[in-house]
């Protein structure tokens, strides 16, 4: 017997809905960016975002702080509440001297916008380029010190994300 009602995507189980978005939505690489089928509808877009946002790695790797702050804006605060992994460049540092150890400016923006927007994030990742990058930098500094303080205000700026 045939239904009246034909069958679409919304009469399926749940189990099997959920199964589909695991398909289509999990990636095994960090993502830049979110998939089209979270606005088919609102309906999907409710049911799917919490998988899509909660369990892919999102990559700011050489993004701005303005293009961070406008990805977090255009997705809105229950979606970045959903956001748990990320992976950002290693922070920056404008002076490396005795006494004057200073972030730039984007570094500290590209934080602050992770610590405002991402309130259950659980792992922050910086990329190994970029760490690799740094390690050589305060490698090659003539006071052990400069390294320790400059590793210690990267360690404070990462702790201030309470979700951590």
């Amino acid at each position: 017997m045939v239904a009246d009602t034909p069958a679409s995507f919304l009469t399926l189980p749940s189990e099997l809905r959920n199964g589909i978005y695991e398909l289509i939505l999990l990636h095994h690489e960090p993502i830049k960016c979110a998939p089209g089928l979270l606005r088919a509808n609102n309906f999907i877009h409710g049911e799917a975002s919490p998988l899509f946002y909660g369990q892919n790695r999102f990559s700011f790797i050489r993004t701005t702080p303005e293009e961070i702050a406008s990805f977090l804006n255009q997705i809105g605060s229950r979606n970045t509440g959903y956001i748990r992994h990320i992976l950002i460049d290693f922070p920056e540092f404008l002076y490396l001297d005795p006494g004057d150890i200073t972030h730039e400016e984007d570094s500290v923006d590209i934080l602050a916008n992770i610590w405002n927007w991402c309130t259950n994030l659980s792992t922050l990742t910086t990329s190994l380029y970029s760490t690799n990058a740094m390690e050589a930098r305060l490698g090659n500094l003539e006071h052990n010190t400069v390294s320790n303080e400059a590793l210690k205000l990267v360690d404070n700026h990462f702790r201030a994300i309470s979700s951590l």
